[in-house]
């Protein structure tokens, strides 16, 4: 693996940055967030400041997010662009500081974030908050039911694995490499 991000393929920069948040529903939702974006990750300059190489193959990409809300806080983008990054960085668990619109505490303001985005990248931010919130993960009792006729979960009730409250959208970059 080379030592500089940027120079990735877009197979190892995508399988690096899920590998490195797997095991953390916030950083995994917050990576798949940029990854299914992707206008920030075909900026090189956007991948040196903010991506590490780490790992003991150096296959790991590790987002510094608060270089992240930094670098996009203080870039020439569109502010859906913004906004995105934004979103990220505080799914990850960081504030996004700057000149951003801000609300309390100086986080950017909601309300601004979200009438930044157009309807794809809603679709993303809303499938990035249903895995932080692990709605994945999220299981329902079937329930039995009582003679007279209403159904209760019981602790024998067989248990559902429900799907996420808002999937992600089809991807248009590679899942991951295969292992």
């Amino acid at each position: 693996m080379p030592d500089d991000p940027s120079i990735l393929t877009v197979t190892e920069l995508t399988t690096g940055m899920r590998r490195a948040a797997r095991g953390d529903l916030r950083r995994e939702a917050a990576v798949e967030l940029l990854i299914r974006h992707w206008r920030w990750l075909t900026r090189p300059d956007f991948l040196a400041t903010c991506m590490r190489l780490t790992g003991p193959d150096g296959d790991l990409v590790d987002v510094d997010w608060a270089l992240v809300a930094s670098y996009a806080d203080l870039s020439d983008a569109q502010p859906a662009q913004r906004a995105i990054t934004a979103i990220a960085a505080q799914l990850a668990g960081h504030s996004a500081p700057g000149t951003l619109p801000a609300g309390p505490g100086n986080m950017p303001a909601l309300g601004w974030l979200l009438a930044s985005l157009d309807r794809a990248d809603v679709a993303l931010v809303l499938a990035g908050i249903s895995h932080a919130a692990g709605t994945h993960l999220h299981v329902d009792r079937v329930g039995e039911p009582t003679p007279d006729g209403r159904w209760i979960p019981t602790a024998t009730s067989p248990r559902l694995l429900l799907d996420a409250l808002h999937a992600w959208p089809e991807p248009a970059v590679p899942l991951e490499e295969p292992e």
